[in-house]
């Protein structure tokens, strides 16, 4: 599929995903002229523009629940956030300086966790993370960083640093 991409003029696309049954895709948008101001936009592939969505301020590295109903991203910080598509008041899933993260379809959350240098998962309604991978520093690791639930759920893709 092509199709093209009006952004406003003078922003720039940062980060982007699709949802799992292929419909919309969320990015964010660095607004013109603000060299902090990101929010996420969702299009609809059967729509020709995109909707900025309420609540989404800061937004980075926006990433689809499962089911399609939600959004995951950072604020910028230290924090990974869950916001419904339609918009509204986001919720904190997790305290974290995270690099990637993946949400997988038991509704926990996958993702590298500079604190720890491994790859951490919580539930996606918050809550204590357990961690589920560290680095082996006899093999010279340092950390695990953007992890990636492949199809099924039974296997984790990482990057090994």
């Amino acid at each position: 599929m092509r199709f093209p991409l009006a952004l406003p003029a003078g922003s720039l696309f940062l980060q982007g995903a699709i949802s799992a049954d292929g419909s919309r895709l969320v990015y964010s948008v660095l607004q013109p002229g603000m060299t902090t101001k990101l929010q996420l936009q969702l299009r609809s592939f059967d729509q020709f523009d995109a909707s900025p969505i309420v609540g989404s301020d800061f937004a980075r590295h926006p990433v689809f629940s499962p089911d399609g109903q939600w959004l995951l991203f950072t604020d910028g910080g230290t924090r990974l956030k869950k916001l419904p598509v339609t918009g509204g008041k986001a919720e904190l899933s997790a305290e974290t300086k995270s690099t990637g993260f993946s949400w997988a379809f038991d509704d926990t959350i996958l993702y590298a966790d500079k604190t720890s240098s491994g790859i951490a998962r919580v539930p996606a309604a918050g809550g204590t993370p357990q961690t589920l991978t560290t680095p082996d520093k006899q093999k010279g690791e340092v950390s695990h960083l953007y992890p990636e639930l492949l199809p099924g759920g039974k296997a984790l893709l990482l990057t090994v640093f």
